[in-house]
């Protein structure tokens, strides 16, 4: 709950949309990242700004302040390396997940109410945004490489899949399900495909390929 009479404070963000980053400064109430986007209208003012426009070579804009439309926001961060605050009502999920809210991929744990398991807690959020925890975003699209961010508050309306994801070394214990990096070139393309069918596929985060698991 926001204290009325408390003073407006200075956050610094990053907004990322699917053609600019937008940096600078918000002036808020709140102590959360999620909380300010959450309880914003349509637009935020960021102060002191600059922005950047994706594949472009022209110098990056700055300006006094700028107008960011909120519906365009995909993904934000707070530049601090750990957002101030209490602790979000909830608990962090065990399992982590895969957001997929394009240009983008995010990965980590979304906050839940009241212990509720992953299936369902997902479908009980209803805000336009919401934090992610122990975060790590990135776009192939836009070249732009993979990012840590303690808090990241995700546009949960763009989103286009939300799924349980799992971390590993694509090549430790592998088995006849997956097929080798050094065999792909001795796979006729025709036989590969159908391998490829025929199992789960897992982003592996650490060399940003794809590991096949045993349905």
């Amino acid at each position: 709950m926001v204290d009325s009479e408390a003073r407006p404070a200075r956050m610094a963000v990053r907004l990322y949309t699917d053609h600019y980053l937008v940096r600078g400064i918000v002036s808020t109430t709140h102590e959360r990242l999620v909380d300010l986007l959450n309880g914003a209208s349509d637009y935020v003012v960021v102060e002191d700004a600059f922005f950047d426009e994706f594949g472009s070579h022209e110098i990056v804009g700055q300006a006094p302040f700028v107008h960011v439309n909120l519906g365009r926001v995909i993904v934000a961060a707070a530049e601090d390396a750990v957002e101030p605050g209490t602790e979000a009502p909830g608990s962090a999920t065990r399992d982590r997940v895969l957001i997929a809210v394009p240009p983008y991929r995010v990965t980590g744990r979304v906050r839940l109410r009241d212990d509720q398991d992953l299936r369902g807690g997902i479908e009980g959020l209803g805000n336009r945004f919401v934090e992610v925890t122990e975060a790590t975003f990135w776009s192939e699209p836009l070249n732009e490489p993979r990012t840590r961010a303690p808090l990241l508050a995700v546009n949960h309306q763009r989103a286009h899949v939300v799924s349980p994801f799992e971390e590993r070394d694509v090549w430790a214990g592998v088995d006849d399900g997956t097929i080798r990096r050094q065999e792909v070139d001795d796979v006729p393309p025709v036989e590969a495909a159908e391998t490829a069918e025929a199992g789960l596929w897992v982003m592996d985060s650490d060399v940003g390929s794809l590991a096949q698991r045993e349905t």
